[in-house]
């Protein structure tokens, strides 16, 4: 799913719903209110939702040349964890960025979430893509 549109978050979460499908990546790229639509209403349903923050292809941000501020995929992940998402999706071919990720998960403040990410074990479900043409080699993060 992409950016979406709060909206259309029940009427699709219904769709989905109907086809039994178990999980949904979305990208709540328009901002928290789309997303905690988005959320709510898969998680209704018994959908998970998997949150995509950071892209795995470069010139996304602005420090990149991008469009999108180079924190916001960190409040991304942040505001997701704090709605209940334990499914993050993270791009393989940036180590340096999920590591970031992991200790700013484990700095949060919001009482249910501090303490899931331990170095020993982490309680998230992590789920890698641009592996191959796009860079990403071990996925030792």
């Amino acid at each position: 799913m992409g950016a979406g549109r709060p909206d259309d978050a029940e009427s699709f979460a219904d769709l989905l719903q109907g086809v039994k499908v178990d999980a949904v990546n979305i990208f709540p790229i328009s901002g928290m209110d789309v997303g905690e639509f988005w959320i709510n209403s898969l998680k209704v349903r018994g959908i998970v939702p998997i949150v995509r923050g950071l892209q795995t292809y470069r010139g996304y941000t602005t420090p990149e040349g991008g469009y999108v501020e180079s924190h916001a995929w960190r409040r991304i992940y942040d505001e997701a964890l704090q709605k209940g998402v334990r499914d993050l999706q993270v791009p393989a071919n940036r180590p340096e960025e999920i590591r970031e990720t992991i200790k700013n998960i484990q700095a949060l403040e919001v009482p249910e979430i501090r303490g899931i990410c331990k170095a020993e074990k982490i309680e998230i479900d992590w789920y890698p893509t641009g592996f191959g043409r796009q860079g990403g080699g071990n996925w030792e993060t």
